[in-house]
């Protein structure tokens, strides 16, 4: 049996074919269970590897960062990011909850920390305004 007939239906069997809308994160996860599960996926190093021990290749490029880059992109330090995932904060304007967890580590995708980031800006800058008109510099 070649290996395109073993994915044939048997001769007088329907085919079925299902259409399966996910978002980008899902589809990610669903990706990495798929090659975790493959019984021919390997590691960097070439070793065997166990469930969810592959990870796609998550570098900048593809549209992800992780703790250390997103603290990086905004300009801030990892920790905070760290506490806020945490603790929910800032409490004013909250950090966004990972795009993906996978083995402790947290991932977010660019778009998504870009977008806070503009949001916090523009809030940071309302916030400014609104303490001149209050308390007006003398002339």
């Amino acid at each position: 049996m070649s290996p395109s007939s073993a994915h044939e239906p048997a001769p007088g069997v329907a085919r079925l074919v299902v259409r399966v809308e996910l978002s980008r994160s899902d589809a990610l996860a669903l990706a990495m269970l798929l090659r975790a599960a493959h019984p021919l996926s390997r590691s960097a190093a070439g070793s065997r590897t166990g469930p969810l021990a592959v990870l796609p290749d998550l570098t900048p490029g593809q549209g992800f960062l992780d703790t250390y880059g997103a603290a990086r992109h905004i300009g801030i330090a990892a920790s905070t990011i760290r506490s806020w995932t945490a603790r929910g904060g800032p409490k004013h304007h909250p950090f966004p909850m990972p795009s993906l967890r996978h083995q402790r580590r947290n991932y977010w995708q660019v778009p998504v920390i870009e977008r806070w980031r503009l949001e916090e800006e523009n809030l940071e800058r309302a916030n400014r305004q609104a303490r001149r008109q209050k308390h007006p510099r003398p002339a």
